[in-house]
């Protein structure tokens, strides 16, 4: 009888638990993205700042990784110009599934940042 309370307890405390250990994974991997995407833009200004355009950036000539080191989101060049260009981190899998509130996380030559999921871009972004 001991026994079934104490699986019982234990079930509902992993009942519990479970959903915020994952949002708990869901809002880290998007904190990965982010910072890749910062990362990519201060590349993207590096190269403007010795090209005088973002015409010609690429992920490989700016010695970026196409993924975030947990593979849970793929970074990429949307477009570019001469004078801006759109960052996006993509979600994949898990990511993709977990996190459908965000979405894709973008970033602008000026600082903006853009979701394209249900819940606002300052949400998904903080």
């Amino acid at each position: 009888m001991e026994l079934l309370i104490v699986m019982a307890i234990i079930a509902i405390l992993v009942r519990i638990s479970y959903p915020l250990y994952t949002s708990y994974l869901i809002k880290g991997r998007r904190n990965q993205a982010e910072i890749a995407l910062f990362y990519l833009g201060s590349q993207m200004e590096n190269y403007y700042v010795q090209n005088s355009t973002y015409q010609g950036a690429d992920l490989q000539n700016l010695g970026v990784k196409t993924y975030t080191d947990d593979g849970s989101y793929q970074v990429a060049i949307q477009s570019v110009s001469e004078i801006s260009y759109l960052l996006s981190a993509i979600p994949l899998e898990t990511q993709k599934k977990g996190d459908t509130g965000c979405g894709t996380l973008s970033l602008d030559e000026q600082g903006e940042k853009f979701s394209n999921g249900t819940l606002s871009s300052k949400f998904c972004w903080d």
